[in-house]
């Protein structure tokens, strides 16, 4: 393995779109930006646990309203701890930030 470049910094994320959109499918806002850096500011946990009563895949959701169907977003880095989705999160919570990579999985797009 070769190492091309190292110690570059991030390009800028994407500001500009709505979680319930991209939730919806709307192609200009989901699939158009799979695979891109994103950036929510402002937005509030909609759902701590949307797979529940059944099951916690460790998911949550992110929405700039509280009524809003929003956004899955995804434990799936080793550094978030299993089930941090319900032991730390509450429905309503607001985040300065929330920033990653769109991606589809499982039937949802998630970040």
């Amino acid at each position: 393995m070769t190492v091309l470049s190292h110690n570059n910094s991030l390009p800028a994320p994407v500001k500009t779109l709505n979680p319930d959109s991209i939730n919806a499918r709307v192609l200009e806002y989901s699939e158009a930006y799979e695979g891109m850096y994103l950036e929510f500011d402002n937005i509030y946990i909609i759902n701590n646990n949307p797979d529940a009563p059944d099951d916690n895949f460790g998911e949550w959701t992110i929405g700039y309203d509280t009524n809003a169907l929003g956004l899955r977003v995804d434990d799936y880095s080793k550094v978030i701890a299993q089930g941090v989705n319900v032991d730390s999160f509450t429905v309503g919570q607001q985040f300065s930030y929330f920033k990653g990579i769109l991606f589809y999985s499982y039937g949802n797009y998630k970040f």
